[in-house]
Parts: C-alpha cells; sequence; structure tokens
C-alpha cells in the first residue's frame, strides 16, 4: 500500500511599534495548491498589561487575551475564545482566568479556572541544593463533580534537575 505525503508550507510575519504588534500566519499545501489554514493577531503591551486578539482557523475561531502583574509577587491573565463552528454548545464560548504567586522566595503557585469546569492548581518550589525544581499539580473539574466530591481527576509530579 503506498500512501502519499503532503508537503506544507507555512508563513508567517510580525511588525510592531511602540507596543503595538500586528501578524499573521498561512499554512498551503504545496501538491494540491491549496491554503490548509491562516489566522492574524494584534497585541498591545504597554508598562503593566498585555493585550492581545487574534483570529485563527480561516477566521472561524477568535480569542482575546489580557495578562496583567499585580505587584511584584502576583500575576493575573484572562482568555476568552469563541468558536462558533464547535460542535458542543458549552465549548463555543469559553472564559480562562489564571493567577501566579510568588508564596516564598523560592514557591511559586499556579491557579487557573475555566468556564466549561477545568480548573488546575500547581506548587513548584525550588531548592538551592542541590539545584531541583519541584513541582505538584492537579486538574479538577469542578462543574460536574464525580460522585458529588470535587476531588482531583489527573495528578502530576515533576522534578527538573539544573538550571532552567
Amino acid at each position: 500500500m503506498c500512501h502519499k505525503k503532503k508537503t506544507y508550507v507555512d508563513a508567517s510575519a510580525v511588525v510592531g511599534h511602540n507596543g503595538l504588534s500586528a501578524g499573521g500566519c498561512v499554512s498551503a499545501d504545496v501538491a494540491a495548491g491549496t491554503i490548509g489554514c491562516y489566522g492574524v493577531g494584534v497585541q498591545y503591551e504597554h508598562s503593566d498589561i498585555v493585550l492581545a486578539l487574534t483570529s485563527s482557523d480561516k477566521f472561524r475561531s477568535h480569542s482575546f487575551s489580557a495578562y496583567h502583574p499585580v505587584n511584584k509577587d502576583t500575576t493575573v491573565a484572562f482568555n476568552f475564545e469563541y468558536n462558533p463552528d464547535s460542535k458542543c454548545a458549552k465549548k463555543q464560548r469559553i472564559l480562562c482566568a489564571g493567577v501566579e504567586h510568588n508564596a516564598a522566595i523560592d514557591t511559586v503557585v499556579k491557579a487557573k479556572a475555566s468556564s466549561t469546569g477545568c480548573s488546575s492548581l500547581s506548587v513548584e518550589h525550588r531548592l538551592a541544593n542541590p539545584n531541583v525544581l519541584l513541582a505538584f499539580s492537579a486538574g479538577f473539574q469542578l462543574l460536574a463533580p464525580k460522585n458529588g466530591a470535587c476531588s482531583p481527576d489527573k495528578f502530576g509530579v515533576q522534578l527538573t534537575f539544573g538550571d532552567i
């Protein structure tokens, strides 16, 4: 049995000036001579906020994002995705919010929640000697908990040795 492999060409470009950036990307199937997908985005960055608006998948999916360092220890971010072509109604409009907080000099706590009910929590701690990053994470389903309890359905443990 013979399988034909497809060859794609991807191109992207970004221009920016004074905190404002705009760009786009396109993917083409060389053999068929067709455009696979394309998208555009704009981003505004000021001293303490980053705002971005993107459109992808042939302008069928759109997102708006915001990133803001509240203070030296805490950062918040938001993302809203709109995909009217999604077959699942609750995935047509998704709002996500996240926070990262430096709880101590070597400890970072991260949390994220979504309008679909998915949430996650991560705690990272860096040891000085030996130079190791230790992280524990868990994922939860808040809107439809199993057996009426909101216990984690995903777990993760990470060990990273050396500088990262």
